[in-house]
């Protein structure tokens, strides 16, 4: 059962969020966005009017308010969303974009997307600037995932009595968390945040064609924690990772900085609690990039991150992006995790290092990442179900417990292949799959990668050896990060084939 979005108790911790953090967030999104090329943007009512707006103006597309809402006159009101505004017709053979606030269980963003679909819209997405963990429905889009208690620049404060002062839901939210609400949680007005980021993200014709043409120059490579490539396989070759966030009983773990795997596994596997998690946010990318283009000597970065339907990491790296106009960054969605991000950054920064241009690196990044094929076995959906990650194998979801499910990476998301009786049966199959992929091919590269089961990761190892007549592979686990979300007794197998 999805939680109630408005249990604050459940939140963990604050995030203040500027009118300068809403603007970078938007235009991450309406980047991301716009490759679904939607004609007509819904927001929902009222938060969701704000990114709903701004994208509709980013995107100059047609813009169609409409209002389910728990609450009445800002007070929650109905146990369930209840329509005031219906959509219009007007979206009838048309791509419709359903954009909110925040997905706490995902209840009214789906409401909205089953009318719009009855209508008879040719296709139908959803985006939001936030969204919680544990929802039941994952949007498309998404500017942050995190369990924080998220304070908003457009409601914090409310006027009354002829004064300004805390909006109550947020006081009493923050009380909860024994916290105090202060004047350092206010902001600037929106008059001034909007225009100190206008200013940050101007950028001459001039230079932006400087920018273009200038491809050989030195290149740095970087990307997060999601990859956690062992150092042996990395050599000599310097690749800048920026951790993924880990939240536990109210503590903040920089992913395989502040905690490694060894002592998360060893602890999730006595704790009573679960712990949850948050990617980077703009203002850290933002002084990332900075640090790696002062320490690389380089305006020219190629971020390759891990996938934008698992994490928000790629939003906050586009909308840092969009606040650096001196630094000429690119940014690759591997679609992917582990080693699935690990061949293409290690590929791609050999490339780097031979002095290739940036097209080029690019290129053999983009090569990399499309040939890769990803397939595991996990020990329950139960940790894929609790983060939504789970994508389209949520209908595996209450089958026997005593099979065990085959998933693999399509369209950067977790999706089901099979379900097998047993452990060693599900660990054959996944074999059996990949010599049928690879079509009598060798395999490039391979890797195997495990949750708290290093006996097992080896085996599998030793068996892909046998199998595929190769003897160099890579043997890793997932980072804490990733680990939270697959769960321990999780195994998988990366490999690409030759072509």
């Amino acid at each position: 059962m999805a939680e109630n979005p408005y249990d604050y108790e459940n939140r963990a911790g604050i995030r203040p969020i500027s009118w300068r953090d809403f603007h970078g967030l938007c235009k991450g999104l309406a980047v991301a966005v716009s490759r679904f090329q939607p004609e007509i943007i819904l927001p929902i009512g009222r938060a969701g009017y704000y990114p709903g707006t701004l994208l509709a103006h980013m995107l100059q597309v047609e813009l169609y308010p409409v209002r389910l809402s728990r609450r009445v006159e800002d007070i929650v009101t109905y146990q369930s969303p209840q329509w005031f505004v219906e959509p219009p017709t007007a979206v009838k053979g048309r791509r419709v974009l359903v954009v909110d606030e925040i997905c706490g269980t995902g209840e009214t963003i789906t409401l909205v997307k089953n009318k719009v679909e009855a209508l008879g819209a040719l296709k139908v997405e959803s985006a939001v600037l936030y969204a919680h963990t544990k929802g039941a429905s994952v949007p498309d889009y998404i500017g942050l995932i995190t369990d924080e208690l998220l304070l908003n620049p457009w409601d914090r404060e409310i006027l009354k009595d002829g004064a300004f002062q805390f909006h109550p839901e947020y006081v009493e939210a923050l009380t909860q968390q024994g916290l105090k609400a202060d004047a350092s949680l206010l902001i600037d007005a929106p008059e001034a945040e909007i225009a100190k980021g206008h200013r940050a993200q101007t950028l001459p014709a001039a230079q932006v064609t400087e920018r273009e043409v200038d491809m050989s120059q030195k290149i740095a490579i970087v990307t997060d924690s999601a990859s956690y490539m062992p150092q042996e396989v990395l050599g000599d070759l310097v690749i800048p990772v920026i951790p993924q966030t880990l939240i536990w009983d109210g503590k903040t773990y920089r992913d395989g900085v502040d905690i490694d795997a060894a002592t998360f596994y060893s602890r999730l596997r006595a704790s009573k609690t679960f712990p949850t998690t948050s990617q980077p946010t703009v203002s850290e990318f933002v002084k990332f990039f900075e640090q790696v283009a002062a320490e690389q000597q380089t305006d020219t970065i190629a971020a390759v991150l891990v996938s934008s339907k698992m994490s928000g990491t790629v939003v906050s790296a586009r909308a840092a992006r969009e606040q650096l106009p001196k630094l000429n960054i690119h940014i690759v969605d591997t679609g992917l995790i582990s080693m699935g991000m690990g061949f293409p950054i290690i590929a791609g920064a050999r490339a780097a290092a031979e002095g290739k241009p940036l097209n080029e690196v690019i290129a053999v990044i983009e090569n990399i990442r499309d040939r890769i094929r990803f397939l595991g076995v996990v020990g329950t959906l139960e940790y894929l179900h609790r983060g939504g990650r789970i994508g389209g194998a949520k209908r595996l979801l209450g089958t026997a417990l005593n099979l065990k499910p085959l998933l693999h990476f399509e369209n950067r998301q977790l999706e089901p292949l099979a379900q097998v009786r047993t452990r060693p049966k599900a660990l054959a199959r996944m074999l059996n799959i990949a010599e049928e992929w690879l079509g009598g091919k060798k395999i490039a590269e391979a890797a195997v990668a495990d949750v708290d089961c290093p006996d097992e990761g080896d085996a599998v190892a030793d068996m892909v050896r046998t199998r595929f007549g190769i003897s160099e592979i890579c043997r890793c686990t997932f980072s804490p990060v990733v680990g939270a979300h697959a769960g321990p007794g999780t195994t998988a197998f990366i490999f690409y084939a030759e072509e």
